[in-house]
């Protein structure tokens, strides 16, 4: 539990406003009417009813929970017609009326009590109170931070993700929040180096902005959490320091012990209405649903409805998406053969083809059918030296798809059969294959999107090797907090497989682990619900009257698991030496 805002003295207070701070912006100030702009978990809230309109999904409470968790980028890089969504965005968040807290942070700021106003907010409420002001800098474009640079004594209002009313200016996927742009970068480090950063009204969850921010010489972060779980990257920066505090209280508490002001602030109904703005027809919002149960992994509920929109969406689409859901399944040789037939519907030497190449490989790899696997990836190498060598995506792709096959090498190699002493040749040669792949990817690592960046975070975890990417998260938080949810729990997995464990984690050891075994079910994830209950059963974790219904799951699902001859034959014998080993010991105790 954090510590009150009240906590801090007067002095405390004086101090850190004669330091001149930057005050860091969230979209929560603008909830309050008359400016009434929904927050982001309203909005995801609104969008889940107009994406999964049907009654059946109303009452999957897991569902919303899981597409409520998705950041407000990942769902708009899922919507099927992309290139209308800054004009979209543009109609929502074009808004100008401001609020109280509003007024009261715009009249500091031309005050000169803070050194500027940072926001990503798209809307125009602080646009409308600065308009009648003078001497500061509004900075939406490059030229702008240019004219700043001439006259930096005036303060600064910094609309770091663009403005709603020039919709070319609107950052609003991941794909776009991989990296700041450098001017941006720029301004940011000459504002917050140095300085006092108070964050306000902020979830922490922009994935380009906070891990910027968490590298920079601030000399403290004081970050105002008024309710909710804190995100992934509001701990991230708050651990990045010792100085760096958060402390809980309302933006009335702020105004009333900061400035002596007392502000009205009145919760008001969203009015937010999807239908109004994005007019999906029902092919649309049908695509715009599967592209979001594929990125939360969830087979349960895409797979029934691939079958029932067969006829209704163009059939290559469907073929795309059951090619993804099978592979949350297990079902790695359906998968493979899906993605290369769809490959062969494009021309031998197009990305198209290579991309599908690669994914049907990759699901060879996760099936464990290694000879498949070495002649697809020969496959795709042949075309990738000759016309793909620079392609930064293709490159991306087939440096994670080798980089996972050593991976699996040195997991077979940390097996009891493979001594050190014995198979140290065989080490060394993992090794120094593994060394050259992580330079070369280094060397591509802010090129990459973000989901690619934790992919690779995720195999160096497994590796034990140290990765500076730009995410800068373990792996399960990382996933979590893209909205990955199928990724978390293969990352949750491996935390308990390898006893990952640190003083931050709130859990301890296998405190999620009946959760996982849930999430894993709801969402139709066969080969997780089998690792899990493995997990459980083998760690003693299981009440005696749970034994045999988690034996079960473990077994049904692995049957459902497609891999090859030798893994399937390797798990079974863990399987029932697992069962006959509790069944003696239960005999004998």
């Amino acid at each position: 539990m954090y510590e009150a805002l009240s906590t801090y003295s007067a002095e405390d207070i004086a101090v850190i406003m004669k330091s001149k701070p930057v005050l860091l912006v969230g979209s929560a100030i603008s909830m309050f009417p008359p400016t009434n702009i929904c927050s982001g978990i309203q909005f995801c809230n609104q969008l889940y009813e107009y994406i999964f309109f049907e009654e059946e999904f109303k009452e999957l409470l897991w569902l919303r929970e899981e597409v409520n968790g998705i950041p407000f980028e990942a769902i708009m890089e899922c919507y099927p017609n992309r290139q209308e969504l800054p004009h979209i965005l543009s109609s929502i968040f074009n808004i100008d009326r401001d609020n109280p807290f509003h007024r009261l942070l715009a009249e500091k700021l031309v005050n000169g009590e803070f050194a500027a106003i940072v926001t990503p907010n798209y809307d125009s409420a602080f646009d409308k109170v600065l308009s009648i002001k003078k001497d500061f800098h509004r900075i939406v474009y490059k030229e702008d931070a240019n004219k700043y640079y001439s006259h930096p004594e005036l303060p600064i209002y910094f609309k770091i993700h663009g403005t709603a009313e020039d919709e070319n200016t609107i950052i609003y996927t991941l794909s776009q929040e991989t990296i700041l742009e450098e001017w941006k970068e720029k301004l940011l480090q000459s504002l917050i180096n140095d300085r006092v950063v108070i964050v306000v009204g902020y979830s922490g969850r922009d994935f380009d902005i906070c891990p910027f921010i968490a590298k920079l010489e601030s000399k403290k972060i004081l970050w105002l959490h008024y309710s909710g779980n804190p995100s992934a990257y509001q701990n991230y920066i708050l651990r990045s320091k010792s100085t760096n505090v958060c402390r809980s209280g309302s933006f009335q508490d702020f105004a009333k012990l900061f400035f002596s002001e007392e502000i009205i602030l009145r919760p008001a109904k969203n009015e937010f209405h999807p239908e109004k703005y994005f007019k999906l027809d029902r092919k649309k919002i049908y695509e715009w649903r599967l592209n979001i149960l594929n990125r939360i992994a969830c087979a349960s509920v895409g797979l029934p409805l691939l079958k029932k929109l067969n006829g209704i969406l163009d059939q290559h689409k469907l073929l795309v998406f059951e090619a993804g859901m099978r592979g949350h399944t297990g079902e790695y040789k359906k998968q493979a053969r899906l993605f290369y037939r769809l490959s062969k519907q494009h021309s031998p030497t197009s990305k198209e083809r290579i991309n599908g190449i690669i994914a049907s490989a990759g699901c060879w790899l996760n099936g464990s059918y290694y000879f498949q696997f070495l002649f697809y990836l020969r496959k795709a190498e042949r075309v990738i030296v000759q016309n793909y060598s620079q392609d930064v995506e293709v490159i991306s792709s087939l440096l994670q798809l080798k980089l996972s096959f050593w991976m699996k090498v040195n997991q077979i190699l940390k097996r009891r059969l493979f001594q050190r002493r014995i198979f140290g040749g065989v080490h060394k040669y993992v090794s120094n294959k593994i060394i050259p792949l992580k330079k070369k990817i280094d060397s591509l690592s802010l090129a990459n999107g973000l989901d690619t960046q934790q992919g690779f975070q995720q195999i160096f975890d497994r590796l034990g090797i140290e990765q500076a990417g730009i995410t800068s998260l373990k792996s399960f938080i990382g996933f979590k907090n893209l909205g990955l949810s199928g990724m978390a729990l293969i990352a949750y997995r491996d935390k308990m497989r390898y006893n990952d464990w640190d003083e931050t984690d709130e859990k301890g050891p296998f405190g999620e682990l009946d959760n996982c075994i849930q999430k894993a079910e709801d969402l139709g994830m066969c080969t997780e619900l089998w690792k899990h209950c493995r997990i459980k059963f083998k760690r003693g974790l299981v009440d005696k009257g749970l034994q045999k219904e988690i034996w079960k799951q473990w077994k049904v699902n692995l049957s459902k698991t497609e891999y090859g001859i030798i893994r399937h034959l390797y798990e079974r014998m863990d399987l029932y030496k697992s069962y006959v080993q509790k069944f003696c010991f239960d005999f004998l105790s």
